[in-house]
């Protein structure tokens, strides 16, 4: 049964490593955005247009996080190969 089974071999490819940094990238960028909205907002209408700014590229950052962070998953559950 062994045998039968694929070897798993790890993804090490440069563009699957640069989809991993662009997926971290982005969670780091929209935990930045909320700390400005939580920690930057000294009166009610530097929060709202704080707040808009983090809707806006808060949204961006999390199509652009799913999107590569399922694409370097799907990458590497593509890398396998019969013996």
């Amino acid at each position: 049964m062994a045998e039968e089974q694929p070897v798993v071999v790890k993804d090490h490819s440069v563009f699957t490593k640069i989809l991993k940094v662009v997926a971290v990238a982005t969670l780091v960028i929209t935990l930045v955005l909320a700390g400005i909205v939580l920690f930057g907002s000294d009166h009610e209408s530097a929060y709202i247009d704080n707040r808009e700014t983090f809707y806006s590229y808060g949204f961006i950052c999390t199509i652009i996080y799913f999107v590569s962070a399922y694409w370097a998953m799907k990458r590497g559950k593509t890398s396998h190969s019969t013996s």
